[in-house]
């Protein structure tokens, strides 16, 4: 491939614009092996899995640009339960580093495997092999010349670029390391894919610091750099060390080690290096995130100036061990990891103050004997019945360990992960109340409120988890569990059942995912739903808020209207075009709105100008028609018109007929009265022509 070609494709980086996604299909190329086309520019054989550079659950394909090179690129499929982090590719595609997985494009495409829209990343596929297999021993046995001259000097630039994209890699490990040279020739590394799934989703615990290897994969965070230089530091003792001394260990158990002896000596073991490399690891491997090294000491190492080695965290023991589960435990952050897993022992310890003795005489730290009283207080508040235990152990290990992930029931997470984390649950239709308690009764703020690792964004997380528990406190459409999700994982698509077989990431995509539905014949009840609304009031609030109050109601009328008028809303800001599957659908559902005009004709006509802008596609006419309000309030002027002239003939009507009810009277009064009326009135006429004639003095006959 020339250079020219790689600058027409790298060029070309960018998402697929809020249209369908495509579903163009074809076996011509490629041997017969059937492939499904991107925007017209790129073939991805759904056949040919490339299994090297699968990331966990996603799995990588062949793909070849339709250009004239012809040029071999991988297409990452991404799983709708692992949300890609789409914030951090603008920033990745920025980057041009040799050293560095290119990114040629991204968006998403019609998967026929699943028969699901799915989000895909394009990379070019010249990464190599990688240099180490994860379930091998972790020990490869590299020169410190090798070593230095392949990893360190290349991926050193890596991290000034991202230093300043602020951009973190999340996936730094031996296994995401490629080589790229021939066989013979000197080694040189390109560090591989990470978009694809959550930050540090792919990590195994030993890459990960200790505060974030608590974590549950999915929920472990972005993170920072400090967190890329840990894990690099990592890599580069698996990579230089001669064995493996934690090979076949649990996770569990490589990070009881960590916390015991801290990772310098866990990583290394009994592995002796020398002064200059001793002190690159030392600096890189630092439980203090403060403490580690940074990019300016590890190119101060490299220009050889000597740096004083730092030393490790001594974890402070207790002066004896408390017995919890049939153990003796000597530090707090071990304790806190098993809090959670035996509920009843964690309430017996501190109800008979044996816990607060232990912290009080054995540890005797200020500091933490306040966590604990603020932590006991915050779990007894909501009460002390259902949920008490698990709210305990939650706000205690928060206490003994506040640097670690939250631990509440069977969810471990840290702040920014919970988001990641509820998205997964959503789409595997696992339980969500334990993030609605965590957030609700407050322990993801105790969390933040005990936080002293300075990495942590506590001001940001603290503003929208006290939004989120607003929003839990009411079960209105636009609010609850749904609006959380949204609020706290920004990077996720549309996770309504409604558009479950498409991948909504713009507002404009929901609409297109709206129509396409209506045109196979699959029209919803009602189009928007919980989902649907709380991640419009995230992504674009203008096209949703002034109608959510009137997506409450009861009223299916109402109900219509406001999925019309909000449709019709995003038609106009998003410039969708014409959708008259999606107008046909609401004219069949609108009859009983054309009901509220009082005046047949007008009805009538409303009718045939409604069905005229369904057949267009037009969402704005149609709304704009059914909620004209010199309409509506001429039309009700007329009918209370029409209403008094019909009060006035109903009384006359009720008069007649209360006067027919008695058929032999019936018109004697008012005859009598007529008779006197007429008599009085011949009388009257009389007496004047007598008069005139008397005062003329003209005989009278």
């Amino acid at each position: 491939m020339s250079d020219k070609d790689t600058r027409d494709v790298a060029h070309n980086v960018g998402g697929s614009a809020a249209q369908p996604a495509d579903r163009k299909m074809s076996a011509e190329k490629g041997g017969g092996q059937p492939f499904v086309l991107f925007e017209d520019k790129i073939e991805i054989y759904y056949g040919q899995n490339i299994a090297r550079l699968d990331v966990a659950e996603n799995k990588a394909y062949r793909a070849i640009a339709v250009d004239k090179a012809r040029t071999p690129l991988v297409a990452v499929i991404c799983e709708p339960h692992l949300i890609p982090r789409i914030s951090s590719i603008s920033a990745y595609g920025s980057i041009s580093n040799p050293f560095l997985l290119q990114l040629v494009r991204y968006g998403k495409i019609y998967w026929p495997p699943a028969k699901q829209e799915r989000f895909v990343l394009f990379y070019f596929d010249n990464p190599g092999q990688a240099i180490f297999k994860e379930g091998e021993r972790a020990a490869l046995g590299w020169r410190q010349e090798e070593v230095v001259q392949a990893i360190v000097k290349p991926m050193l630039e890596v991290f000034m670029d991202f230093r300043d994209k602020d951009f973190v890699h999340g996936a730094i490990r031996p296994s995401n390391m490629f080589n790229m040279a021939p066989p013979d020739a000197p080694k040189k590394i390109m560090l591989g894919e990470c978009l694809s799934a959550p930050s540090f989703y792919t990590q195994p615990p030993l890459y990960l610091s200790v505060e974030r290897a608590h974590a549950d994969p999915v929920a472990r965070g972005r993170g920072t750099q400090a967190d890329d230089l840990y894990a690099f530091g990592v890599s580069l003792a698996v990579i230089l060390r001669q064995y493996d001394p934690l090979f076949e260990m649990k996770s569990a158990e490589v990070i009881r080690n960590k916390i015991s002896a801290g990772s310098y000596i866990t990583v290394t073991g009994k592995e002796r290096f020398k002064g200059e490399t001793l002190e690159l690891l030392r600096g890189l491997l630092h439980d203090d995130p403060v403490q580690r090294w940074k990019i300016d000491e590890i190119q101060a190492w490299l220009d050889g100036r000597r740096l004083t080695p730092k030393q490790s965290i001594v974890v402070k023991k207790a002066r004896r061990a408390i017995s919890f589960a049939n153990d003796k435990i000597l530090l707090t952050p071990l304790l806190a990891m098993e809090l959670g897993r035996n509920l009843s022992e964690t309430r017996t310890i501190v109800e008979d103050d044996s816990l607060f003795q232990w912290l009080d005489r054995a540890i005797g730290e200020e500091e933490l004997s306040l966590r604990f009283d603020k932590a006991l207080m915050s779990a007894k508040l909501p009460g002390v019945g259902p949920g008490y235990e698990e709210r305990l152990a939650a706000n205690l290990s928060i206490a003994l360990d506040p640097n670690a992930p939250i631990r509440y029931k069977n969810i471990h997470t840290t702040g920014d992960g919970i988001g990641t984390a509820l998205a997964k649950n959503v789409v595997l239709k696992q339980p969500l109340a334990p993030f609605a308690e965590m957030i609700g009764s407050g322990i993801a703020t105790n969390w933040l409120a005990m936080q002293d690792n300075p990495s942590v964004d506590t001001v940001g997380l603290h503003s929208r988890f006290e939004a989120c528990r607003r929003f839990l406190r009411s079960n209105k459409i636009g609010e609850g569990l749904e609006r959380v999700l949204y609020v706290l994982c920004p990077d996720s698509y549309c996770l309504s059942d409604i558009v479950k077989d498409y991948y909504v990431m713009r507002t404009g995509d929901l609409l297109l995912a709206f129509e396409d539905l209506c045109r196979k014949n699959k029209v919803p009840s009602m189009f928007l739903d919980r989902h649907s609304v709380g991640f419009l009031m995230q992504r674009d609030s203008k096209v949703i808020e002034p109608y959510v109050f009137d997506l409450n109601t009861k009223d299916r009328r109402k109900a219509i209207l406001v999925n019309l008028k909000c449709l019709a809303a995003i038609q106009k800001r998003h410039d969708t075009g014409g959708v008259p599957f999606v107008t046909k659908a609401l004219f069949s559902m609108i009859s009983s709105v054309f009901e509220r005009y009082h005046d047949r004709t007008l009805r009538e006509k409303l009718k045939k100008s409604a069905a005229e802008y369904a057949e267009k596609g037009d969402l704005q006419k149609m709304s704009a028609l059914l909620e004209n309000p010199e309409t509506i309030s001429r039309d009700f002027t007329d009918f209370r018109r029409a209403m008094l002239e019909f009060a006035v003939i109903e009384k006359e009507r009720y008069a007649l007929e209360a006067g027919l009810a008695g058929k032999d009277k019936f018109g004697l009064e008012s005859g009598r009265e007529w008779s006197a009326i007429v008599s009085c009135a011949i009388a009257a006429i009389a007496i004047m022509v007598i008069a005139t004639m008397f005062l003329s003095d003209k005989p009278l006959f």
